[in-house]
């Protein structure tokens, strides 16, 4: 007679932790390859704001130090405007303007929207690298749809989820929801803030670059409205194996043009 006890090794239920290294494993194509640290991106961003509106842009990240920069071409045009952040100051560049330190109070929409792209790079390196997510979750369990945990970071833990077809072995994630940090309490009589809204991120069209598989389309859900998304991301070109040069992350410099303030 065959001895069911046999199958109990097979039917065991995996860790979350396991299952989280053989997703890793299957983005690498069970390869051994660098973590990533810093990336260059060319995407397609169509916003589905109160402004729609579409346009390519490159994006570079780098981690440790944090570090963001945009280049956004207009060849309708013929400018180029380039803005980032290089780690301690804010900056801005285009052929108007030249050169402008964005320390002022009077750019601090300028530098929100640079804060939402290094927010945005952050939010995509979890997905880029799940070897690296999987070494910085906390108190991994299992749900009903994935798996899900706890990302410490300096402002608070940030809970997430993880999406994916669980039945298939070393799937690749279908989507990625982040609930941030409650916000502190400020003024006594806030006893009870209103937690920030959670943002869902649905991946899709995996395909690998320099051996790594990334989602080369990325739909992004915030607030209220989850039926639609806010915002369209499409990769369409990915460099991530060569640690990005600080040099690239500073303004270039300013030639012919005044530095404003």
């Amino acid at each position: 007679m065959f001895n069911i006890f046999l199958l109990a090794p097979l039917l065991a239920p995996q860790s979350p932790e396991s299952i989280l290294s053989a997703m890793a494993a299957a983005q690498c194509e069970g390869k051994e390859v660098p973590e990533v640290r810093s990336f260059a991106m060319r995407v397609v961003l169509r916003d589905r704001s109160d402004v729609p509106r579409e346009f390519t842009f490159d994006l570079l990240f780098g981690s440790e130090p944090e570090r963001v920069r945009l280049t956004v071409d207009d060849p309708e045009r013929g400018i180029r405007v380039e803005k980032g952040f290089d780690g301690k100051r804010f900056w801005l560049h285009g052929p108007d303007q030249g050169l402008v330190d964005l320390s002022g109070r009077e750019f601090t929409k300028d530098r929100e929207a640079i804060a939402a792209a290094l927010d945005l790079s952050k939010d995509l390196l979890l997905v880029l690298d799940l070897a690296r997510l999987g070494r910085k979750a906390r108190d991994l369990e299992s749900t009903r749809e994935g798996l899900a945990g706890v990302l410490p970071s300096p402002e608070g833990d940030w809970k997430f989820e993880l999406r994916f077809a669980k039945e298939i072995q070393g799937a690749l994630p279908l989507a990625l929801v982040l609930q941030p940090p409650a916000p502190p309490l400020e003024v006594e009589e806030d006893e009870n803030p209103a937690p920030p809204p959670a943002r869902r991120f649905m991946l899709g069209a995996w395909e690998a670059f320099e051996g790594r598989k990334i989602p080369r389309l990325v739909e992004e859900y915030s607030g209220s409205n989850q039926e639609f998304p806010v915002r369209i991301l499409e990769v369409q070109d990915l460099i991530w194996r060569r640690r990005l040069p600080l040099d690239w992350f500073r303004a270039p410099a300013a030639r012919g043009q005044n530095q404003r303030r």
